[in-house]
């Protein structure tokens, strides 16, 4: 009988919009071509097209809300369980790829995969993230916000501990996990950062069409710390100056209610200068992205990586960032002007002044660069060796 390709299984705390199933659905695809068999677990959610999110992969999908809170979570366990113990009895496992800690929670529930080597991946300090929410909006943090703040960091902690390997996506990713968790870590880290296939770079930029205005785009999650309302008072700046701007922000839905962007949108009364739509799938992305003259990431902390900045580099979008997290370490490889000098919406005003008044030859420059340094440091091929050889 020929030998059966070995079985990773991705674990997901539940099928969402955002950085981890993006990731993941890279992963999965560098596995699949390099032989491995891989199946995708996570609970269901808005999304209607996981399988397409992850072609060739075993799909499938806890037909089970992900409970809120601890209680919430608590009832998630069994319904998790059932379909991870079928998993076990269906297939051999050989690694497992921890997203999120309560996959880990309930992966405890089947002994049994506890064989299989634990490759966690690094999105970020859960608890710094949740108490920075709070401090940028000015509220009051709660005493039972601060056990649960606690709470999660001891599981974050224990995912890393009971792990076998651990990727980071940066440098910036790397001294955040010692620092924050655990020095020791970092024996067992490897950093791998967000990646690309060749085939989804462009493989010549595109020349920029001669306007004044000048189109911002911005995909992601708009919580307060990805800096959006600074973005916001940046263009309002640029707006008293007669530039002309349209700025662009893709998001999930939820966030706009969630967080006071809205108000912060008519206080500065930007109409028609902002267009607010709702989360895009990979297709209306890269509409989006063919719209753009720059992408600006406003981050105001705690960003490991940002693999929509790689995303927009590899359509030949230039990027203009604050000098948050791992920010610097990508822009830097580009250009050191794309990176704004503070963390401010009058530093961020600057430097997008600073890319409207370019020539069509220096913003087509940009261009070029911007692909060559994805094509350099940020592609599949470069990575593929060493993160199959974790999972071997």
């Amino acid at each position: 009988m020929p030998k059966k390709n070995p079985t990773v299984l991705i674990l997901l705390d539940e099928y969402s919009y955002g950085g981890v199933t993006s990731f993941t659905s890279i992963y999965a695809k560098i596995l699949l071509q390099s032989g491995f068999e891989v199946i995708v677990l996570g609970f269901s959610s808005d999304i209607s097209n996981i399988k397409q999110i992850f072609p060739g992969c075993v799909v499938k999908v806890v037909n089970h809300r992900l409970g809120q809170g601890l209680p919430g979570r608590l009832r998630s366990l069994f319904p998790f369980w059932r379909a991870l113990s079928a998993i076990n009895t269906e297939y051999s496992i050989s690694s497992i790829h921890l997203s999120l800690s309560w996959s880990l929670i309930y992966l405890s529930a089947v002994p049994k995969l506890w064989r299989a080597t634990r490759i966690a991946t690094f999105y970020g300090a859960y608890d710094l993230e949740s108490i920075s929410q709070k401090n940028f909006l000015n509220q009051k943090i709660t005493t039972k916000e601060k056990v649960a703040s606690i709470l999660r960091k001891q599981l974050q902690r224990m995912v890393f501990n009971v792990s076998d390997i651990i990727i980071v996506f940066s440098e910036y990713a790397l001294q955040l996990l010692e620092d924050h968790f655990s020095k020791h870590l970092t024996t067992k880290t490897v950093v791998i950062p967000g990646m690309l296939s060749e085939k989804d770079i462009l493989k010549n930029p595109i020349k920029p069409i001669k306007s004044q205005q000048l189109t911002i785009v911005n995909i992601g999650r708009a919580e307060p710390r990805k800096g959006l309302q600074l973005l916001l008072e940046a263009v309002a700046l640029l707006k008293k100056d007669h530039l002309s701007i349209r700025l662009i922000i893709a998001s999930p839905v939820d966030y706009y209610l969630w967080y006071n962007l809205l108000y912060a949108y008519q206080e500065k009364n930007l109409f028609l200068d902002v267009h607010l739509v709702h989360a895009v799938n990979a297709k209306q992305k890269r509409i989006l992205l063919k719209m753009a003259d720059v992408f600006v990431m406003p981050s105001l902390d705690l960003e490991t990586f940002g693999l929509t900045m790689i995303e927009s580099l590899s359509m030949g979008v230039p990027v203009i960032g604050t000098p948050a997290g791992a920010i610097p370490e990508v822009l830097r490889l580009i250009d050191q002007r794309l990176v704004a000098k503070e963390i401010s919406a009058a530093s961020l005003a600057r430097s997008i002044k600073w890319f409207y008044f370019l020539s069509q030859k220096e913003k087509f420059a940009l261009r070029k660069k911007s692909l060559q340094i994805v094509k350099e440091h940020f592609v599949t091929n470069k990575y593929r060796a060493q993160f199959v050889a974790l999972h071997s």
